[in-house]
């Protein structure tokens, strides 16, 4: 890891321009709502955590049908301060039991399999690994099937 200082706003905006055109040919929306205030700099290789962005965005584009995808980010406070991202959906979205082994090595979900048959099942427990090895938390939240989901990751401000 190399880890220094990231401008987390910047590195999210260019993977959402990165992937819109993936997003527009499955007829979705992508858009990153940006904060009023400007982000802080984080702590982190800027190349890893753009890799956790764009797999947690790719997954969005491939189990969402209709609707989109909405990421946003917020300064959280605490000692230290932290920067949490969010990427929502309106796809497939998630039962409790698929959301306790979402983040474990070769686990994909019946309804993932159903709505994207490829992938092995890997991607975001290398996301896990790669946001913990930074000393972030990574997580979902869903409502239940069919209501789409919401992954979230935190990360530590670049200390002042």
């Amino acid at each position: 890891f190399d880890f220094k200082k990231t401008n987390i706003g910047d590195l999210i905006s260019s993977v959402v321009e990165e992937l819109t055109p993936a997003a527009a040919d499955s007829k979705l929306y992508l858009k990153f709502e940006e904060p009023k205030e400007r982000l802080p700099e984080i702590v982190a290789d800027e190349l890893k955590i753009r890799q956790v962005i764009m797999n947690l965005i790719d997954n969005a584009i491939k189990y969402t049908q209709t609707g989109g995808i909405t990421v946003s980010a917020e300064l959280t406070g605490g000692a230290p301060n932290f920067v949490k991202i969010k990427i929502a959906d309106t796809g497939v979205g998630l039962d409790k039991n698929e959301i306790e082994r979402l983040f474990t090595k070769f686990t994909r979900t019946e309804s993932g399999k159903k709505a994207h048959a490829g992938g092995a099942g890997i991607g975001l427990y290398i996301a896990k690994v790669i946001t913990e090895k930074h000393g972030g938390k990574i997580w979902v939240e869903s409502e239940g099937k069919g209501k789409g989901s919401a992954f979230f990751i935190e990360l530590t401000v670049w200390p002042e």
